[in-house]
């Protein structure tokens, strides 16, 4: 038995080339278009699952405010809590990637900073 097997010498590509898609494929165009679309949903639904996970601990972190406001009867000590628990959701909403939510809390951070400085707090 007697089997002849030919070589094919591999092509060569630069690096860079290798996931071109063939000059007039249309089907591996369209195949590439859905591949795109399909990564731009999974991007896009995973974005707004961290949103919405931020969104459930601020109103977690919210309702703890209102038992320490409730509980607390010395309203400085509030204030620090306030403090650290909004510098916390600033450092988990940049981890989360929730930009506007890093703005907002800053400047209220910088408000009240400013009005505890004046004495007006």
């Amino acid at each position: 038995m007697n089997i002849e097997t030919e070589y094919i010498e591999p092509t060569t590509k630069p690096l860079d080339r290798i996931f071109d898609v063939p000059e007039g494929n249309e089907h591996s165009y369209k195949i590439v278009e859905k591949i795109e679309r399909l990564e731009n949903e999974i991007s896009t639904a995973k974005d707004q699952r961290l949103e919405e996970r931020f969104y459930w601990i601020c109103a977690t972190v919210f309702l703890a405010n209102v038992i320490f406001a409730k509980f607390l009867d010395n309203i400085p000590l509030f204030f620090i809590l306030l403090m650290a628990q909004l510098f916390m959701l600033a450092g988990l909403a940049k981890r989360l990637g929730v930009d506007w939510a890093v703005e907002a809390i800053e400047r209220i951070c910088h408000w009240l900073d400013e009005r505890i400085k004046r004495g007006k707090a």
